[in-house]
């Protein structure tokens, strides 16, 4: 009798611990790893004049789903607040987006601009870049 019953509490034991083991296999995953931002244009430092147009490449990726992203071009000599002077924002819900937009130049003064990207995946981790380019007249 009593061996019954230590075999039954083994098996028991047994049972519960296949079932912890199965339990933790469920947890939910957790994103941890950053959008990826290649830009390919403008080019870092690159210089341009009135009336050109400033071309506007990247590929964004990452391991699951973005959800939306921009890019924001800011006038380093104008106030913040009111230095920026190109915005494009994008949703999307996929793993690549591959950014395809222009800008084009319009003040006659030099002017130093910074153009900032941002991507924003599923499970909201961020990442941003930023690269200056200039304007000469």
């Amino acid at each position: 009798m009593v061996k019954t019953h230590m075999h039954s509490f083994g098996i028991f034991i047994l049972c519960c611990l296949v079932m912890i083991a199965c339990k933790e296999d469920e947890r939910p995953f957790v994103d941890k790893e950053l959008p990826k931002i290649e830009i390919y244009s403008p080019q870092k430092d690159f210089f341009y004049k009135q009336g050109d147009t400033v071309f506007i490449k990247a590929y964004i990726t990452d391991n699951s789903f973005l959800r939306k992203g921009s890019v924001h071009i800011h006038d380093q000599f104008l106030p913040v607040g009111q230095d920026t002077v190109f915005v494009y924002e994008f949703s999307v819900k996929d793993k690549v987006v591959e950014l395809d937009t222009f800008w084009k130049v319009n003040d006659a003064a030099d002017k130093n601009y910074t153009i900032y990207f941002d991507a924003v995946d599923q499970s909201e981790n961020l990442t941003e870049k930023l690269e200056d380019f200039y304007q000469y007249h």
